[in-house]
């Protein structure tokens, strides 16, 4: 079984999660009746409009955070490219400064 990176599952699904959950959330909304509370549902038209709202509404946040993370996962990724790995630098010892000789006399 090769092993598969999380950034291409999310890149892949996540616009079918998207639709995914615009549905879920369409049909809770009609079978629970939410919409009900805001008297939305009086006409066809009217329940019809709010659907697509909550459709459109949900699929669009959800691919939203699809998208924030896909960002971030990149410039993750370029940050561990772009800086250099850290060195263990051997310090080496400064040279012994002779103090200032004065003439005797």
């Amino acid at each position: 079984m090769t092993n598969i990176p999380t950034n291409r599952i999310v890149a892949f699904a996540g616009p079918y999660i998207a639709i995914v959950s615009g549905v879920i959330a369409d049909w809770l909304v009609v079978h629970l009746h939410v919409l009900a509370i805001f008297h939305t549902t009086s006409t066809a038209i009217a329940s019809t409009i709010s659907q697509g709202l909550v459709f459109g509404l949900t699929a669009v946040l959800v691919w939203a955070g699809h998208h924030k993370w896909l960002t971030g996962h990149q410039l993750l990724e370029t940050a561990k490219v772009t800086t250099p790995p850290t060195a263990v630098a051997i310090a080496e010892p400064a040279p012994a400064e002779t103090p200032a000789q004065t003439p005797t006399s």
